[in-house]
């Protein structure tokens, strides 16, 4: 004879397990189960549920129970050397980057000072350039003349004699006037004058006026009565003071 669906064992198990009340009725109310089997299973559930109430008292037990919180008391001297230490090490840390930054500005100025040396360098190159590039142009410039020799004594005994012709034959012209003896420095180097080696008791000399640069630095290294050459235009001839020159170059 077929079973009816209440009680079949597996719906009997699943209605246990989702809808127990339901289930454990069927259960025991289920003919095709043996008496023994019924006490077996009420002797189980008394276990579960003995087991379950045990374990449910230890939890409630234990929540129950005071919380110990270990704590641990440090030795003061201990932790003052920790302290101490840290300290220690802040410091250190403080001197390397104080170092460090000493360190980064010295670099900085040393670049800066070469940087700087080095402007000056080069412009003293480049002045000492152009000044030995306008020396050259002014000594070719100087080079460039058609100089006429003529002595010194000439120039005076003419201008003596008649300084009109000395006027007309010398004026504007170009001359290297050797035989000269130097007999003023004016302070500042703005003129010599030169005189012929034969005195005759006037007052003809050659007053020069350095028009260039080579011949103002040469008028520094003169000396009285020093013998020269100069080369120069002359540019006024009078009967009383002599020539006027402009002055180019001394040798």
């Amino acid at each position: 004879m077929e079973r009816k669906w209440h009680e079949k064992t597996w719906i009997i198990v699943l209605l246990v397990i989702f809808f127990w009340p339901v289930g454990i009725f069927l259960f025991f109310k289920n003919p095709y189960y043996s008496k023994n089997i019924k006490m077996g299973a009420i002797g189980l559930c008394a276990v579960i549920f003995a087991y379950a109430a045990l374990i449910s008292d230890n939890n409630s037990s234990n929540d129950n129970k005071p919380q110990t919180v270990a704590t641990t008391q440090q030795d003061p001297a201990e932790v003052k050397r920790q302290e101490e230490e840290k300290r220690l090490q802040r410091e250190q840390a403080e001197r390397e980057r104080a170092e460090q930054e000493a360190a980064e500005k010295a670099r900085r100025e040393q670049e800066a000072a070469e940087r700087y040396a080095q402007e000056q360098r080069q412009k003293r190159e480049e002045a000492e350039r152009k000044k030995r590039e306008k020396a050259d142009k002014e000594l070719r410039e100087i080079n460039s003349h058609s100089y006429t020799e003529i002595n010194i004594a000439t120039l005076i005994n003419d201008a003596k004699n008649n300084a009109a012709r000395a006027n007309k034959n010398y004026n504007g012209k170009y001359f290297k006037i050797v035989g000269g003896i130097v007999q003023t420095i004016e302070s500042d180097g703005d003129y010599i004058s030169v005189e012929s080696p034969v005195s005759d008791l006037s007052f003809l000399q050659v007053q020069c006026f350095p028009e260039t640069n080579l011949a103002k630095e040469q008028i520094f290294q003169l000396n009285m009565n020093q013998r020269v050459t100069i080369y120069g235009k002359i540019t006024d001839v009078g009967e009383i003071m002599g020539y006027k020159v402009e002055l180019l170059k001394i040798e």
